[in-house]
């Protein structure tokens, strides 16, 4: 496409979205009255569509987690296994030479 048929089809199409624009603005108050003119099928048809042009497009979300594979996250995960395991190691309060003595907690 050369220059000049380039800027004539631009003009083209402004001239074009002037029209429907027009066209928009003079039957808008047409509008309501014509929604109850249509069957219920086709009044949410249209509505679903015009709705595009009002409303926000939604996006899928990706909810796959991401789990990070690097060395550092691996060192991480082994301390914290290491720690769980001195958790585990250690004796429980009933089972603490002194639990005889001092007896049942009340809380």
């Amino acid at each position: 496409m050369n220059n000049s048929s380039k800027k004539s089809y631009e003009s083209m199409v402004k001239e074009i979205r002037e029209k429907l624009a027009i066209l928009l603005l003079d039957s808008f108050d047409r509008l309501p009255e014509d929604f109850k003119k249509l069957d219920p099928k086709d009044r949410i048809t249209s509505l679903t569509q015009l709705s595009r042009y009002v409303l926000p497009s939604l996006q899928s979300v990706d909810v796959t987690p991401k789990v990070d594979q690097s060395e550092e996250f691996e060192e991480k995960i082994k301390e914290i296994n290491k720690y769980m395991q001195t958790l585990n190691d250690k004796p429980k309060y009933s089972e603490h030479p002194a639990y005889n003595r001092l007896g049942k907690l009340k809380i």
